[in-house]
């Protein structure tokens, strides 16, 4: 008879209804639908189990056969054959059949040629087969080096195989990552994306939580997959689910009930005690983890504590690893309760060994912990300059507020760093009282003076002061090759800058992109951030939104790896990516990037990201049917701009507020808030200065709005006349295609020839990838494009003449091949997928459209459909479309 042990064994866990699918890691997903092994390494708590059932679910959908196993201390090699038999007869429906041998009854040289017998069978079977090793971290050294290792590299085509552990194991892998037949996930591939936590809190919460709320969710539970379950279950107790979420903590129903559970009932006195010792550390090592707790086996006990425990990150292939900043917060509680001698104790040998191992900035923190102030502000002196370059803001304002006056004053390098934070802050005008000075010290030396200089000029323009900007950078604007890197790009792009606000988007680019190819070193990650954020606002500036987001993605991704989510430059290049797939229509990416970071923007952002985030976020909201949301975002934007005398906030806010009335027909309204752009507008209009062309152009448009919204045709006209030519010099492609559609619409209500002008922006607004404009702005104009139809003529202004655009393609999905469909029917199946028309289809297989209309005849036939949208969902769900 079969061992029950191991019919128990080959059994797999019982699959939640409410699973999260990750299409990211599917099966057959780009990266692992190649892949015949695919290891999972992650400790306790990243979601292993659920993924594994997830690929089971999935093989079994496609009609294989998914095999189970968990593995553990017993598993010596004869066992292990033994298991894979009785997994494979359960999984293929077989289970109930006695048979097999007794694990005593075969002899040890026997395993194996058992293994080999199994690994025929299961090439005989001729079936898709996955196979899951559940706990591969538990087998003895002789099954992994021996069994396990045979079968990886002898299992036949058809046999896919899925390893689970919880730590990095001994296993021959070269020869599978050599053939490409491998991918190894760690915790940061499983580690969930905002998206994903978005869907499982939205699937859980539906239209009572919001992005915002989903993002502050993940940026609290860090993508930790048990974390999140832990923060839903708490949440679903909850009377009221937006205070909950505001106050979620450690500290709170479920989470504290895990904690409280897996420390002090789980552990030994002895490893919680160790725990809260080393809590106050933000990363572990073994070696510091002795040096810290005094324990000579202290290694030991925290390799012990990493498999028993779920509450470490980043812990399967580096030594050093983290406790997880909600199982932190548990322990660092206890931590307080220690008396303050222990607790001195601890973060003094944590700053000596940090510092020994040249960690400054850590070693600083402990050593202030510890009351050894001066040593804490040597340490901070020697890496907090370093740090900025680096782009990690928030470490820096986590140390302005500890740092005393006087030892900022007296440390220059110090005074530098500090200077670089504040400027970079609503606080801008701190960083010039600060740093000012130095610029006419005449011991401080060319390098200093240069930095004092800059970050001036950097909070000039968080001021929108373009002359100041001009004054401080233009004593060092020759010599910018001959100091070192970082202030050679902080210079470039302070000048660049200034080109763009004057209306010179290209010379702009041009002087960015001349910039030596080190800009991109790993120490200039602020300075290159700016870079790219302007790089990429010269083409929203232009309209070449398709530029823009090819630009910005992975400048985005790189800003979020290297100083976080909600870091400065991550949050600007966001929003200025956000309004470029705003323009294109694809909402949701922009919602996704803005969630959680409007809060950064308004502290830490300059003007224009601030502009394009709020507006973008009031678009959105009044998309989704919330206009009381979206003015309010306006109204708060309009607020900012009078609290730090930024009149172009205003006028924008005030302005968009105008449009999203007249969108909705609400004549009055608009009419209103016209009014109070007036005043606005008379009240701030001697402290435009530079900016005077760009903030008349936008008053312009809010005028023509409200005209437009009042059927005051004349009007129209008279306010494109003025604003329309403003924008044009200052290359505003978006504001001059705004004034032209409202032209168009104007002239035709007056009888004019209105249609060539709107045939022409129409063109233009394609050409750039702006078509969401036209519903943007009147009504009436999505109608009046389907009435022209095919009679666009091809328009080339002068707006866009000298800048590359991205052409857009036509994306079609993969057809497999099948047995139902003849070849012509599966060509025109994957055109049909691109949404094309009869003519087009027939236009690009070169034939006539009744030939076309006979195959779809016969594809509706087939697939049984009625409706071509039918006939494309119809050959997805039968595999045949990909």
């Amino acid at each position: 008879m079969t061992d029950p042990g191991l019919i128990l064994k080959a059994t797999a866990p019982k699959a939640s209804r409410m699973m999260l699918q990750r299409a990211r890691l599917g099966l057959t997903s780009n990266d692992l639908a190649d892949m015949s092994v695919i290891a999972v390494e992650a400790p306790a708590g990243f979601g292993k189990t659920t993924l594994l059932a997830q690929w089971r679910r999935e093989a079994l959908g496609a009609g294989g056969i998914a095999a189970w196993l968990t593995l553990d201390k017993r598993d010596h090699p004869q066992r292990f054959a033994q298991g894979l038999d009785v997994a494979l007869r359960i999984a293929s429906g077989h289970g109930s059949r006695s048979g097999g041998t007794p694990p005593s009854a075969s002899p040890a040289g026997d395993a194996i040629e058992e293994l080999t017998e199994w690994l025929a069978r299961v090439a005989e079977m001729a079936v898709e087969i996955l196979l899951v090793l559940d706990d591969v971290h538990a087998l003895p050294e002789d099954t992994l080096g021996g069994s396990l290792s045979y079968l990886l590299l002898n299992a036949p085509p058809n046999l896919r195989i899925v390893l689970a552990m919880r730590r990095a194991v001994p296993l021959a892998l070269s020869e599978l990552l050599a053939s490409g037949r491998l991918m190894i996930l760690d915790t940061e591939q499983l580690r969930f994306r905002p998206e994903e936590t978005a869907a499982a809190l939205a699937a859980r919460f539906g239209d009572r939580i919001d992005a915002d709320q989903c993002a502050h969710i993940h940026e609290r539970t860090e993508g930790w997959p048990l974390g999140l379950q832990l923060a839903i279950t708490t949440l679903i107790k909850s009377s009221d689910l937006n205070h909950a979420i505001a106050r979620l903590s450690a500290a709170q129903g479920d989470l504290q009930r895990y904690f409280e559970d897996c420390l002090d009932r789980q552990l030994s006195h002895e490893a919680t005690d160790l725990l809260v010792s080393i809590s106050c550390l933000e990363m572990i090592e073994p070696t510091l983890c002795r040096h810290v707790s005094g324990l000579d086996d202290a290694a030991a006990r925290l390799a012990q504590l990493l498999e028993t425990t779920p509450i470490f990150q980043d812990a399967v292939t580096s030594s050093w690893l983290r406790i997880h900043p909600l199982a932190r917060e548990f322990l660092l509680r206890r931590f307080e309760r220690l008396p303050a001698e222990a607790r001195a104790g601890i973060h003094s040998r944590a700053a000596q060994w940090l510092a020994e191992h040249d960690m400054p900035e850590e070693a600083a923190h402990h050593a202030l912990q510890a009351g050894e102030p001066d040593l804490a502000y040597d340490l901070v002196e020697r890496c907090l300059y370093d740090t900025i370059k680096r782009g990690d803001m928030a470490l820096i304002q986590s140390w302005i507020e500890r740092l005393p006056p006087e030892e900022i004053e007296r440390r220059p390098q110090l005074r530098l760093a500090v200077g670089w934070a504040l400027a970079q802050s609503e606080r801008h005008a701190e960083a010039a009282q600060l740093v000012g000075p130095l610029i006419s010290e005449p011991i401080a030396g060319d390098l200093l003076r240069c930095d004092a200089a800059e970050i001036c000029a950097t909070a000039a323009l968080f001021t929108e002061d373009l002359g100041e900007m001009d004054r401080l950078i233009a004593p060092w604007a020759d010599r910018l090759d001959e100091l070192p890197l970082f202030q050679h790009v902080v210079g470039a792009n302070v000048r660049s800058v200034i080109q763009l606000l004057r209306g010179d988007p290209e010379g702009a680019r041009y002087r960015l992109e001349a910039l030596p190819p080190a800009r991109h070193a790993p120490g200039l990650g602020y300075a290159a951030g700016w870079t790219d954020w302007i790089l990429g606002l010269s083409h929203i500036w232009q309209g070449q939104v398709r530029l823009a987001e090819s630009a910005l993605q992975p400048a985005l991704a790189h800003a979020e790896q290297l100083a976080g989510r909600r870091s400065p430059i991550a949050a600007m290049l966001a929003a200025t990516l956000a309004a470029a797939l705003w323009d294109q229509g694809k909402h949701g990416g922009a919602a996704a990037l803005l969630a959680g970071r409007l809060d950064v923007l308004e502290r830490h952002a300059p003007p224009d990201a601030i502009i394009l985030g709020c507006l973008t976020q009031a678009r959105l909201a009044a998309a989704d049917g919330k206009h009381g949301k979206a003015l309010d975002i306006l109204s708060h934007l309009a607020k900012l701009g009078e609290r730090r005398s930024l009149p172009r906030l205003g006028i924008i806010a005030l302005a968009e507020q105008v449009r999203l009335h007249a969108a909705r027909r609400q004549s009055d309204a608009a009419q209103v808030a016209l009014q109070r752009l007036e005043t606005l507008a008379a009240a701030t209009s001697d402290n435009w200065g530079d900016l005077s062309a760009l903030i008349t152009a936008q008053l312009e448009l809010g005028r023509a709005t409200a005209a437009l919204a009042r059927f005051d045709w004349d009007a129209v006209l008279v306010h494109y006349a003025v604003g329309e030519p403003l924008a044009r010099n200052l290359r505003r492609a978006r504001d001059v295609l705004s004034f032209r559609l409202m032209r168009a619409v104007a002239m035709q209500r007056l009888g004019q020839d209105g249609e060539t002008v709107f045939a022409e922006a129409l063109s233009l607004a394609g050409t750039l990838g702006l078509d969401g404009l036209l519903l943007e702005t009147h009504h009436s104009l999505g109608e009046w494009k389907q009435s022209l139809g095919s009679s666009l003529p091809n328009a080339v202004d002068p707006i866009i003449a000298n800048t590359p655009v991205l052409a857009p393609s036509v994306t079609t999905e993969q057809v497999h091949p099948s047995v139902l469909l003849t070849p012509k029917e599966r060509e025109i199946l994957a055109h049909l997928s691109a949404n094309l028309s009869n003519k087009q289809i027939a236009l690009a297989l070169d034939v006539g459209e009744q030939t076309i209309k006979w195959h779809l005849k016969n594809l509706f036939g087939k697939l049984d459909a009625f409706s071509r949208q039918q006939v494309v969902a119809r050959a997805r769900m039968l595999g045949i479309l990909n």
